[in-house]
Protein backbone atom coordinates (compact mmCIF):
# COMPACT_ATOMS: atom_id res chain seq x y z
CA UNK A 1 0.00 0.00 0.00
CA UNK A 2 1.44 3.53 -1.04
CA UNK A 3 0.97 6.67 0.96
CA UNK A 4 -1.75 7.88 -1.42
CA UNK A 5 -4.06 5.24 0.01
CA UNK A 6 -3.58 6.49 3.73
CA UNK A 7 -5.60 8.62 5.77
CA UNK A 8 -6.49 9.37 9.50
CA UNK A 9 -8.94 7.01 10.71
CA UNK A 10 -11.03 8.56 13.05
CA UNK A 11 -13.26 5.04 13.73
CA UNK A 12 -10.32 3.26 15.23
CA UNK A 13 -10.64 3.13 19.08
CA UNK A 14 -7.73 3.23 21.43
CA UNK A 15 -6.42 0.13 22.71
CA UNK A 16 -2.99 -0.27 24.14
CA UNK A 17 -0.49 -1.39 20.85
CA UNK A 18 -1.27 -4.58 19.17
CA UNK A 19 0.78 -7.29 20.74
CA UNK A 20 4.06 -6.86 23.18
CA UNK A 21 4.98 -10.72 22.87
CA UNK A 22 7.24 -12.03 19.45
CA UNK A 23 4.25 -15.10 19.11
CA UNK A 24 3.96 -14.52 15.59
CA UNK A 25 1.69 -15.89 13.05
CA UNK A 26 3.62 -19.15 11.11
CA UNK A 27 6.68 -20.70 11.69
CA UNK A 28 9.20 -17.98 13.10
CA UNK A 29 12.11 -19.00 13.72
CA UNK A 30 13.80 -18.94 17.49
CA UNK A 31 17.40 -18.70 18.59
CA UNK A 32 17.66 -22.45 19.96
CA UNK A 33 16.22 -23.49 16.90
CA UNK A 34 12.52 -24.51 16.88
CA UNK A 35 9.88 -23.23 15.59
CA UNK A 36 6.86 -20.88 17.02
CA UNK A 37 3.85 -23.75 16.85
CA UNK A 38 6.31 -26.79 17.38
CA UNK A 39 4.91 -26.61 21.20
CA UNK A 40 1.58 -25.57 20.52
CA UNK A 41 -0.24 -27.00 22.78
CA UNK A 42 -3.12 -29.65 21.70
CA UNK A 43 -5.88 -28.45 24.00
CA UNK A 44 -5.66 -24.73 22.89
CA UNK A 45 -9.50 -23.95 22.05
CA UNK A 46 -10.04 -20.96 20.08
CA UNK A 47 -13.34 -18.91 20.07
CA UNK A 48 -15.33 -16.01 20.11
CA UNK A 49 -15.27 -14.00 23.74
CA UNK A 50 -18.71 -13.17 25.39
CA UNK A 51 -19.36 -11.11 28.16
CA UNK A 52 -18.49 -14.14 30.79
CA UNK A 53 -15.06 -13.93 29.49
CA UNK A 54 -14.39 -9.89 29.99
CA UNK A 55 -12.61 -9.93 33.15
CA UNK A 56 -10.27 -12.79 32.75
CA UNK A 57 -9.74 -11.13 29.29
CA UNK A 58 -9.03 -7.75 30.92
CA UNK A 59 -6.39 -9.45 33.23
CA UNK A 60 -4.66 -11.35 30.24
CA UNK A 61 -4.54 -8.39 28.12
CA UNK A 62 -3.51 -5.72 31.24
CA UNK A 63 -0.65 -8.96 32.39
CA UNK A 64 0.81 -9.11 28.41
CA UNK A 65 1.33 -4.96 28.48
CA UNK A 66 2.15 -4.22 32.34
CA UNK A 67 5.86 -3.74 31.00
CA UNK A 68 5.16 -2.93 27.18
CA UNK A 69 7.45 0.49 26.17
CA UNK A 70 3.97 1.91 24.16
CA UNK A 71 2.10 1.32 27.74
CA UNK A 72 4.85 2.63 29.30
CA UNK A 73 4.96 5.54 27.55
CA UNK A 74 1.34 6.81 27.01
CA UNK A 75 -0.04 5.15 30.89
CA UNK A 76 0.91 6.57 33.82
CA UNK A 77 3.48 4.64 35.99
CA UNK A 78 1.51 4.71 39.13
CA UNK A 79 -0.20 1.29 39.83
CA UNK A 80 0.63 0.86 36.80
CA UNK A 81 -1.14 -2.68 36.30
CA UNK A 82 -4.33 -1.74 37.42
CA UNK A 83 -4.41 1.10 34.86
CA UNK A 84 -3.62 -1.07 31.70
CA UNK A 85 -6.34 -4.07 32.76
CA UNK A 86 -9.32 -1.28 33.84
CA UNK A 87 -8.14 0.17 30.34
CA UNK A 88 -8.12 -2.85 28.61
CA UNK A 89 -11.50 -3.73 30.41
CA UNK A 90 -12.81 -0.65 29.14
CA UNK A 91 -11.74 -1.22 25.50
CA UNK A 92 -13.14 -4.86 25.50
CA UNK A 93 -16.66 -3.72 26.66
CA UNK A 94 -16.95 -0.71 25.30
CA UNK A 95 -15.71 -1.14 21.71
CA UNK A 96 -14.02 -5.08 20.88
CA UNK A 97 -17.76 -6.66 22.10
CA UNK A 98 -19.93 -4.04 21.23
CA UNK A 99 -18.79 -3.40 17.87
CA UNK A 100 -16.02 -5.39 16.82
CA UNK A 101 -14.79 -9.22 17.40
CA UNK A 102 -13.27 -10.45 20.29
CA UNK A 103 -11.25 -13.80 19.80
CA UNK A 104 -10.22 -16.14 22.75
CA UNK A 105 -7.60 -18.78 23.34
CA UNK A 106 -8.17 -21.11 26.15
CA UNK A 107 -5.23 -23.35 27.55
CA UNK A 108 -7.01 -25.95 30.12
CA UNK A 109 -10.26 -24.01 29.63
CA UNK A 110 -9.03 -20.92 30.86
CA UNK A 111 -8.77 -17.57 28.78
CA UNK A 112 -5.19 -17.63 27.94
CA UNK A 113 -4.58 -15.16 25.18
CA UNK A 114 -6.93 -12.27 23.76
CA UNK A 115 -7.30 -10.69 20.58
CA UNK A 116 -9.26 -7.50 19.26
CA UNK A 117 -10.37 -6.76 15.67
CA UNK A 118 -12.64 -3.64 14.40
CA UNK A 119 -13.89 -3.57 10.95
CA UNK A 120 -13.03 -0.10 9.96
CA UNK A 121 -16.49 -0.19 8.26
CA UNK A 122 -18.54 -0.40 11.29
CA UNK A 123 -19.16 3.00 13.28
CA UNK A 124 -18.67 3.38 16.77
CA UNK A 125 -21.46 5.90 17.97
CA UNK A 126 -19.99 9.34 19.21
CA UNK A 127 -21.82 8.75 22.74
CA UNK A 128 -19.61 5.45 23.34
CA UNK A 129 -16.19 7.64 22.90
CA UNK A 130 -18.05 10.58 24.90
CA UNK A 131 -18.90 8.05 27.28
CA UNK A 132 -15.12 6.47 27.40
CA UNK A 133 -12.73 9.66 26.63
CA UNK A 134 -12.60 10.84 30.17
CA UNK A 135 -12.49 6.93 31.78
CA UNK A 136 -9.46 6.77 29.35
CA UNK A 137 -7.99 10.19 30.24
CA UNK A 138 -8.44 9.55 34.29
CA UNK A 139 -6.43 5.78 34.13
CA UNK A 140 -3.86 7.16 31.38
CA UNK A 141 -3.00 9.92 34.08
CA UNK A 142 -0.58 11.71 33.71
CA UNK A 143 0.70 10.31 30.71
CA UNK A 144 -2.16 11.11 29.10
CA UNK A 145 -0.88 14.03 26.51
CA UNK A 146 1.47 11.46 25.17
CA UNK A 147 -0.75 9.26 24.39
CA UNK A 148 -3.02 11.55 22.63
CA UNK A 149 -0.16 12.72 20.99
CA UNK A 150 0.78 9.53 19.91
CA UNK A 151 -2.89 8.97 18.40
CA UNK A 152 -2.39 11.44 16.57
CA UNK A 153 0.61 10.97 14.85
CA UNK A 154 -0.70 7.01 13.94
CA UNK A 155 -3.92 7.87 12.84
CA UNK A 156 -2.45 8.89 9.09
CA UNK A 157 -0.75 5.61 8.46
CA UNK A 158 -4.39 3.74 8.92
CA UNK A 159 -5.61 2.48 5.24
CA UNK A 160 -8.31 4.42 4.06
CA UNK A 161 -9.90 1.43 2.04
CA UNK A 162 -11.93 -0.99 4.48
CA UNK A 163 -10.29 -3.18 6.79
CA UNK A 164 -9.81 -5.04 9.86
CA UNK A 165 -7.71 -3.47 12.39
CA UNK A 166 -6.06 -5.92 14.95
CA UNK A 167 -6.86 -3.55 17.86
CA UNK A 168 -4.90 -5.63 20.15
CA UNK A 169 -4.12 -9.12 21.49
CA UNK A 170 -2.24 -10.30 24.10
CA UNK A 171 -0.92 -13.68 26.00
CA UNK A 172 -0.52 -13.99 29.66
CA UNK A 173 2.81 -14.26 30.48
CA UNK A 174 3.30 -18.23 31.59
CA UNK A 175 1.49 -19.10 27.95
CA UNK A 176 3.65 -16.85 25.62
CA UNK A 177 5.66 -18.65 23.54
CA UNK A 178 3.63 -21.53 22.59
CA UNK A 179 1.75 -20.22 19.86
CA UNK A 180 -1.37 -19.05 21.20
CA UNK A 181 -1.50 -16.08 19.78
CA UNK A 182 -0.89 -17.46 16.38
CA UNK A 183 -4.15 -19.73 16.87
CA UNK A 184 -6.03 -16.68 17.97
CA UNK A 185 -5.39 -14.56 14.75
CA UNK A 186 -6.07 -17.15 12.48
CA UNK A 187 -10.10 -16.76 11.97
CA UNK A 188 -9.96 -13.53 11.44
CA UNK A 189 -7.24 -13.51 9.12
CA UNK A 190 -8.70 -16.48 7.05
CA UNK A 191 -11.74 -14.49 7.10
CA UNK A 192 -10.34 -11.17 5.63
CA UNK A 193 -8.33 -13.47 2.90
CA UNK A 194 -11.86 -14.80 2.11
CA UNK A 195 -13.54 -11.52 1.91
CA UNK A 196 -10.31 -9.62 0.02
CA UNK A 197 -10.11 -7.22 2.84
CA UNK A 198 -7.01 -6.27 4.07
CA UNK A 199 -5.90 -6.67 7.85
CA UNK A 200 -3.78 -4.25 9.72
CA UNK A 201 -1.93 -3.25 13.22
CA UNK A 202 0.22 -0.92 14.70
CA UNK A 203 2.99 -2.28 16.54
CA UNK A 204 5.72 -0.70 18.84
CA UNK A 205 7.71 -4.04 18.97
Amino acid sequence: MDAGQLRPAANAPTFPRSSPEQDHLGQAGRADGTRVGDDLPMDVEVRRANDADLDRAAVVLGEAFADYPWTRWTVDPDDHLRRITELQRIALRSYGLGFGQVWVGLVDGIVECAAVWMDSSVEVPASVREQTAPLTAGLEGANHPASVAAQQQIRRWRPERRHYYLATVGTSPLAQRRGVASAVLLPMLAKAQDEKVCAFLETSS
